[in-house]
């Protein structure tokens, strides 16, 4: 990347960007706010959500767990709770461990600086920027994917958006205008156009308020930036749920596994190389030393299939009635009290499935 513009140009773009900003931001319950805990929030929450499906979740977090503190001392099985629909729960494990560390190892005062920032699990380049420069003014450039995208676009720059070298690239040119500017209105401004003028797919360029100044619409190469890198493609894996239910109990565990729902609840499963059928199943080795003898077979389930970001999970389940409760290490849950633990959305959905919730 060949850096296209110098401080003037950056500063006649970014002033009406500004502008443009503080007289059109959405309105939003963490921008009437300094309060770095409330910015963190929501940074975390919009980290992988859409802000529409994210806000109604924050509302909940911060109500549930309005000061660093309440969230320290909660029971981490509250917060996966509180935190259930939103995916990703590692961010909610990730935040509680945080929320201690700045109890007890910063006198309960959350971190301003942007080095001290990164020291909080959980917390990248993008959040501690954002919490740095709009919490407490810090002349520290957010880099986000609405930002790459903006900046590719106003000044053809090709690179890959996930490259850090790209991206520090990228902070180093926005920088010097904060000397002159608001950072936190910078930083917002820059991303607020991304997330509602300058999108993805079918970018509203009329609208934008610095299309004079952009490269890739005076070219008509708008929907070429910001260069693509194809992705790996992401794991396939195969899960095969046993139900075991009297239509007023289930059986279900913690899962411990690192890669993914860690903590959260799920049914016994069978994880293999492809989706079972009943009669395959009932043979597995698993299946016979735990349950044999103790269900009947009522009914399996179709392949349906659950998209993570890096996993591809083809999902089926199969339902099994109960003649005598052997648990094997299992909780036996009241179906009516299912909601009362985190549970995955997956889970969600087969639970709301078989039993009509």
């Amino acid at each position: 990347m060949k850096k296209k513009c110098n401080f003037a140009a950056m500063i006649e773009i970014l002033e009406p960007l500004v502008s443009w900003y503080n007289a059109s931001k959405r309105v939003l319950p963490w921008r009437s706010t300094l309060n770095p805990y409330y910015i963190w929030v929501s940074e975390i929450i919009l980290q992988q959500t859409r802000v529409n499906q994210g806000l109604p979740y924050y509302k909940r977090f911060i109500e549930t767990f309005p000061t660093i503190e309440s969230l320290a001392n909660a029971p981490q099985q509250e917060i996966l709770s509180v935190w259930k629909g939103l995916g990703y729960y590692r961010r909610a494990l990730n935040m509680h461990q945080a929320a201690m560390y700045i109890v007890n190892k910063c006198d309960r005062k959350f971190p301003q600086r942007y080095e001290e920032l990164l020291k909080l699990k959980g917390v990248g380049e993008y959040t501690a920027a954002a919490i740095a420069s709009i919490s407490f003014g810090e002349k520290t450039p957010v880099v986000d994917g609405n930002v790459v995208r903006v900046l590719s676009r106003l000044f053809l720059l090709s690179g890959d958006k996930k490259s850090k070298k790209f991206r520090v690239q990228l902070a180093e040119m926005v920088k010097p205008s904060m000397d002159y500017l608001c950072p936190s209105d910078v930083n917002q401004g820059l991303m607020e156009l991304g997330a509602m003028i300058c999108l993805p797919q079918n970018p509203n360029c009329i609208e934008c308020p610095v299309k004079k100044w952009c490269k890739a619409f005076k070219a008509n190469k708008v929907e070429q930036f910001p260069t693509v890198i194809e992705k790996n493609k992401p794991k396939e894996i195969f899960f095969n749920y046993l139900i075991i239910t009297d239509y007023k109990h289930v059986l279900m565990h913690l899962r411990t596994d690192e890669n993914i729902w860690k903590n959260m609840y799920q049914f016994p499963l069978i994880e293999a190389d492809k989706n079972f059928h009943s009669n395959e199943l009932i043979e597995h080795d698993f299946f016979k030393s735990q349950f044999a003898g103790n269900v009947a077979f009522l009914n399996e389930s179709n392949v349906f299939k659950h998209v993570l970001s890096h996993r591809i999970i083809f999902a089926k389940y199969f339902v099994f009635t109960v003649k005598k409760w052997n648990n094997s290490g299992y909780e036996k849950i009241k179906i009516s009290e299912l909601d009362k633990f985190p549970i995955p959305r997956l889970i969600e959905k087969i639970k709301n499935e078989i039993f009509l919730l």
